[in-house]
């Protein structure tokens, strides 16, 4: 059981106890979990969990091969280090010393310090910074094509009912649009099962876009009083072209997270394309690799480019004041 004090370094909801157990629950993958104490103080925390990953992912590659993470074990950006890096470092140190086989950090930021480590870039995730008072100044903001855009997307999604309500109303149906959207990505980690999706607690909420009987799409979100999250979402292909469900769930989630007054909106990680054209940025994320055998860092260092992360994408400009 973790103390209480853990959720004082949390900083999101993903990283609660409460959220945890949700995962050993739900996604049991052999979770443990290290703590660094100066004195009574919880200074620094560690999630690590056992996963069969195919670790030439981003390249598309099947290539499985099973590995401790240090991260949280639901395919969310927030790394599995907790604390600030004078701390996490250390706690980091002693976690390897323990584990063993191959270690792979994911989502860290900042970069650990440590020497021996195979370090390179992975999946940004793409996030809103505004200062917005509400989803029409939000708009306002934008340039006109982007306002155009907007108008011509809500617009495919006339006659659509938005139904907003505890995630435990996901049914089989729209479960069965998340396991497409898994299929489909080039980067998969952890496949969630429909009852972790359904039983996740407050503050996460399922919205779900209906219209003459067909499940348009939906998405998973947590709204915290500093930022907002896209967690999950289906959507069916089929019905995409038409009504433009994908880029509706984005702007969902974004009027969500502004009339929440949440200055920070986390769209996530993949399709980052269509995420930065409602104006968000990208955030870098890096990962790390270790095993305790020299030879073996060695043959990390020298197939790290096949292992990291090397996508680029333009930044478009959105808003009218930008450079």
């Amino acid at each position: 059981m973790l103390p209480p004090a853990w959720d004082e370094l949390a900083g999101t909801c993903f990283r609660t106890r409460a959220f945890l157990e949700h995962c050993e629950r739900n996604n049991p993958c052999h979770q443990r979990y290290y703590g660094l104490w100066r004195g009574a103080d919880l200074v620094a925390g560690a999630i690590a969990y056992d996963l069969t990953l195919d670790v030439l992912t981003f390249q598309n590659v099947r290539s499985p091969l099973r590995m401790t993470v240090i991260g949280v074990p639901c395919s969310v950006a927030w790394p599995g280090l907790l604390g600030k890096p004078a701390h996490t470092n250390p706690l980091l140190a002693a976690v390897l010393e323990r584990e063993r086989g191959l270690v792979l950090g994911l989502n860290s930021a900042p970069r650990p310090t440590l020497p021996g480590l195979v370090q390179g870039p992975t999946l940004p995730t793409v996030v809103l910074e505004h200062e917005h008072a509400s989803f029409d100044a939000y708009l306002a903001a934008q340039r006109s094509d982007y306002r155009r855009r907007h108008h011509q997307i809500t617009a495919a999604m006339a006659g659509a009912e938005r139904i907003e309500g505890p995630c435990g109303e996901l049914t089989e149906r729209g479960y069965g649009l998340y396991l497409g959207a898994y299929e489909r990505s080039e980067a998969k980690l952890e496949k969630l099962s429909h009852g972790f999706l359904a039983q996740l607690p407050a503050p996460f909420r399922l919205t779900r876009f209906e219209r003459a009987g067909d499940l348009l799409g939906w998405h998973i979100s947590a709204v915290e009083p500093d930022r907002a999250t896209f967690f999950m979402g289906g959507v069916d292909q089929g019905l995409n072209t038409e009504h433009k469900t994908y880029f509706n769930l984005l702007f969902d989630v974004i009027r969500a997270g502004i009339q929440a007054g949440a200055p920070v909106i986390d769209l996530g990680q993949t399709a980052e394309v269509p995420k930065l054209r409602t104006g968000a940025t990208l955030q870098p994320r890096g990962m790390f690799a270790w095993n305790r055998w020299r030879p073996v860092r060695s043959a990390l260092r020298q197939a790290a480019p096949w292992l990291v992360y090397g996508e680029g994408f333009e930044q478009p400009r959105v808003f009218k004041d930008h450079p």
